[in-house]
Order: C-alpha cells, then structure tokens, then sequence
C-alpha cells in the first residue's frame, strides 16, 4: 500500500513539475548585430544569463537579477512567501549603478556576472557586473535578487 501511495504521489509531483516547466516567460534574443527582440520561451528552456522581461503579478521563473524596473527608482515588489512563509511584499530594486541606462539599451549589454556560489543562506548574497559597452560596474545585493524558490 505504501508503495502505491509514493507512485501516485511521484505522478503527482511529475505533473505539477510539467506544468511548471512549461509556464512561457518572455526572453531577449539578440540578432548579432546589435539587435534582437523579445520572444516568447518556456522556464525550462530559459539559461543562466538571459534577459528575461518579468510583468506585474507574474510568478518569477527562475532566480533573477533586477537590472531595470518601470518605476523611476528601480523598485519592484516580490511576494516571497513560498521562500519564507511571510505574506507582505518585499521591496527589491535594480542596482543604484543602473537607474539611468534607458530600457531599451539593457537587453543589449553584455558583461561578467561575479557572485557568490548557491548556498542555503536566504538572507546575503553579493556579486557585481562589469558592463563593457559602459564601463560600469554594478554591485549587487540580495535587494537586487529575486530568488525563484
């Protein structure tokens, strides 16, 4: 009996996983030659460096680090309670470094993301990203991450 419960509860967990990984985000792909557009993409095809253009009320497909938000200051609000179990908002923003670049240039930067490696720790996290078109470097912090969960 206890063997069939675990069957049917891995099926379960097969479907949801399913789902999920085929929820459609919107993702920068760049032509080569200085352009590109935004495209539609499944979470589970996204990769580590991808723009990825998040809405209002939209779950977060993966971990992400906010480079640009419609709000002049950079903010956006982020519910985290699958995370840490609190219903209130956090307040996240993209680096202060950032603030000025307009949006339509961000999907074309390129640059070095340097950080800490994953670790079980929710509450620091540090890293930085050289942009070379700019030559700015951004420092990041937890503020600046959106965590998938």
């Amino acid at each position: 009996f206890t063997m069939l419960k675990e069957l049917y509860e891995d099926l379960g967990r097969h479907k949801q996983d399913r789902t999920v990984n085929n929820k459609i985000t919107e993702v920068f792909e760049s032509d080569g030659a200085g352009g590109g557009e935004w495209k539609k993409s499944k979470w589970k095809d996204l990769k580590a460096g991808q723009m990825v253009k998040m809405h209002k009320d939209t779950e977060c497909p993966a971990d992400i680090l906010i480079l640009f938000s419609s709000d002049e200051k950079g903010v956006v609000y982020v519910d985290t309670m699958n995370l840490d179990g609190e219903t209130n908002l956090k307040e996240k923003t993209a680096p202060q470094e950032a603030l000025d670049i307009r949006e339509e240039k961000i999907p074309h930067l390129e640059g070095t993301l340097t950080c800490d490696n994953p670790n079980e720790y929710l509450d620091k996290w540090d890293g930085n990203i050289q942009c070379n078109q700019i030559n700015r470097l951004f420092n990041c912090t937890l503020k600046n991450l959106i965590l998938r969960g």
